[in-house]
């Protein structure tokens, strides 16, 4: 399940009153989809990591009320109005006892005395077993009280996210360039850092760290180095090379000038790197140059290059250049 997907299932979930639990591996965007969710329908968000919990953080602890019976202390955690999600992440990582003690929470949306507010759904994330994430199966009674998804990582989403967000555009190309290490982790070998979606912007953010203009990264050993640390050594060192045949692309202002003139790349690499670049700076007034030099392209690279242009600009759908391209491009763009 992609993460529109998922973003979708949640929703559905919250109207059925199901509590929902998330399946992934490390770094797929499981929280950042469930903060999306929140976002777009205004609902406050209470993180927990089930991880840290005790089983006195759900129900509370024991004392007298003064009558000779106990009272349960509720923790301050728990909401009392309003509306928003009870994330409980890394649930799969908590003590056999802390599940325990939120089996009623998820299925009955109380514990105890407290009854959970009817504006407020239980969502919970973790990691799976094949994911050597120290983790461990649920118990089969609180599994049966959850709606069970997986997200998986996708690449078209996490372009179009990237885009809107501002990363890299140089990382962006390079994934589309390379699609299978937009996330690749092998369990047996347990590598202390590998590529997945969170990691690839966090090089995003290294490279403007490095270079708040934008005018570009010097490849060089230590970049490569430094790379290694956030997506592998494999992913680094292919990441670097990409960004040297970034270095020597033709200039994107020297295409918008002549786009019939300009140089063409003729290596895969060098083609995704130019769509990226290109997309970077294309607006509503210099479409009609970017489409001119795309159509010199492959028809594979003119469609890749206009999908990301919109996904950056979706207001160059209203020019009258972009809709006739569309127009005499349908055969590419199904």
């Amino acid at each position: 399940m992609n993460c529109s997907k998922l973003a979708s299932t949640i929703r559905t979930a919250f109207a059925a009153r199901i509590s929902v639990m998330i399946y992934g591996p490390a770094g797929v965007g499981k929280s950042s989809v469930v903060a999306q969710v929140a976002e777009a329908e205004k609902l406050t968000v209470i993180d927990k990591r089930a991880s840290q919990m005790d089983p006195t953080d759900t129900l509370g602890i024991p004392s007298n009320d003064g009558n000779g019976r106990t009272k349960w202390l509720r923790p301050s955690w728990l909401p009392e109005s309003g509306a928003g999600i009870i994330f409980l992440d890394e649930l799969p990582n908590a003590p056999v006892t802390v599940q325990s003690a939120l089996y009623q929470l998820v299925l009955d949306r109380r514990l105890g005395d407290y009854v959970l507010p009817e504006a407020w759904h239980v969502v919970a994330a973790g990691n799976r077993a094949c994911d050597r994430a120290a983790v461990t199966e649920l118990s089969g009674p609180l599994r049966s009280r959850f709606w069970q998804v997986e997200l998986a990582a996708d690449l078209d989403e996490v372009r179009t996210f990237g885009l809107g967000k501002g990363w890299r555009i140089e990382v962006l190309a390079f994934l589309a360039f390379r699609p299978e290490l937009l996330h690749s982790f092998d369990p047996k070998t347990n590598p202390r850092a590998f590529p997945n979606p969170r990691s690839w912007e966090f090089v995003s953010r290294v490279l403007w760290a490095l270079d708040p203009t934008g005018a570009g990264v010097t490849a060089d050993a230590l970049l490569t180095e430094q790379l290694a640390g956030l997506v592998g050594d494999g992913a680094g060192a292919e990441l670097s090379a990409f960004l040297q045949v970034w270095s020597e692309l033709p200039d994107p202002g020297q295409i918008l000038l002549d786009p019939a003139g300009a140089p063409v790349p003729t290596k895969p690499a060098a083609r995704w790197a130019i769509c990226g670049a290109l997309a970077a700076v294309t607006t509503s007034q210099n479409f009609r140059q970017v489409a001119l030099y795309g159509d010199r392209l492959p028809a594979e690279f003119a469609a890749v290059l206009v999908r990301d242009v919109i996904a950056r600009r979706p207001d160059v759908r209203q020019t009258r250049e972009y809709v006739s391209w569309v127009n005499s491009h349908q055969n590419i763009l199904k």
